[in-house]
């Protein structure tokens, strides 16, 4: 969201799926490169050209192990200049 321009769009949606719900958070920011998509979860990440915007390259880490530790999965979807996808899918506990 901090890479979502001033007046650009972020639109948060949710769909039950299987036994998980999936919840979706898509902006019209800067996106991610496809080269930096593999390590974009990785301690410490930053982007490249991000420099000017605060941050410890921490954030996406703890979603990461957060949601894992509650057996759910974390992707991104992106292409540099088109904003980005954040998938969370976790499964409902009966």
């Amino acid at each position: 969201m901090k890479f979502t321009p001033g007046g650009g769009r972020i639109t948060v949606s949710s769909r039950h799926d299987n036994g998980y719900v999936c919840v979706a958070v898509k902006d019209t920011g800067i996106g991610i490169p496809k080269d930096e998509l593999p390590l974009l979860f990785s301690q410490f990440r930053r982007l490249k050209g991000s420099a000017k915007i605060e941050g410890t390259g921490l954030g996406l880490f703890i979603v990461k192990t957060i949601i894992e530790a509650h057996k759910g999965t974390v992707q991104a979807e992106s292409a540099g200049g088109q904003g980005s996808t954040f998938t969370v899918r976790v499964p409902i506990r009966s």
